[in-house]
């Protein structure tokens, strides 16, 4: 996670060094993200939550809008074989296989209500029952939720369970998406280069054009857009310069916001390292 502050330096606080780590554990291991990012952003830095954690376990993303509501309560506790017609085997569900690792619900305000109240004794009591079967088995894992839903409103709207809410609510955080975030542009350029380019990237160089370029568009997609878009640009660089040519068109001839006092970025500054417990 890199990051130099201004108007999402409440990130940086509660990520770096040990902050997570004892917010983590005052909530009971629970975390919910309130992110403005669209497209993902927010499980790049549950990623890194998980990655940076002692957990044991594995990382497991779901996005609760992708999931058909018929197949929700099956896909995330599992089914007991017999449990209905085709369920020919026991299952575990996405739940039990984020056991001592981190279960990350993405858009958690797109989970169904029927689901909602099976997924809050989950919470509650620590334990899991799969579709079909009598008892329950026990799990433990960390809880991080991210969506882009008002779920305040949703809950006063009656769409949403003020219990399950105040159940997530262990840390709230809210990623303001990268075009509030100029200031971080040198530390993510030269982190993504060292992603793409290995090596390579102390030799990397951004010309002044480029640099401009970069200032001035909006990235609707976030820092998953700046990664593709310099991808392209290293494959297409000569002698190490990236140029403003080799960026994607959708950057060059897309109207973006106004910038000012651009200058080239390159590997001068070293990414800031995050680091997390629990």
């Amino acid at each position: 996670i890199s990051g130099a502050g201004a108007p999402g330096s409440e990130v940086e606080i509660l990520i770096d060094g040990q902050v997570v780590g004892k917010a983590t554990v005052g909530a009971d291991g629970k975390w919910s993200f309130e992110a403005n990012a669209p497209d993902g952003e927010h499980e790049v830095v549950a990623r890194a939550v998980h990655r940076l954690s002692s957990r044991s376990g594995a990382f497991v993303p779901v996005n609760c809008g992708a999931i058909p509501q018929h197949l929700v309560e099956s896909e995330l506790f599992g089914v007991k074989k017999g449990a209905y017609s085709g369920a020919d085997r026991d299952r575990n569900g996405l739940v039990m296989a984020a056991d001592h690792g981190t279960l990350f619900l993405d858009e958690l305000g797109d989970l169904p209500e029927a689901s909602q109240a099976a997924f809050l004794r989950v919470l509650q009591e620590h334990e899991v029952t799969p579709v079909g079967a009598s008892a329950a088995a026990p799990v433990e894992f960390r809880l991080v939720a991210a969506t882009h839903r008002d779920l305040a409103g949703y809950v006063a709207d009656g769409r949403f369970r003020g219990d399950l809410l105040a159940r997530v609510s262990g840390v709230m955080l809210r990623l303001p998406p990268l075009r509030d975030r100029v200031e971080d542009f040198g530390i993510l350029i030269g982190a993504l280069l060292e992603r793409v380019a290995g090596a390579e990237a102390a030799l990397l160089r951004l010309s002044v054009p480029a640099a401009r370029t970069i200032f001035a568009y909006a990235w609707p997609f976030n820092v998953r857009e700046l990664e593709k878009a310099l991808e392209a640009a290293v494959v297409l660089a000569e002698d190490g310069r990236i140029e403003a040519k080799h960026l994607p068109e959708s950057l060059r001839y897309a109207p973006g916001r106004a910038s000012t006092g651009a200058r080239p970025i390159g590997r001068g500054s070293t990414p800031a390292a995050a680091s997390t417990e629990g």
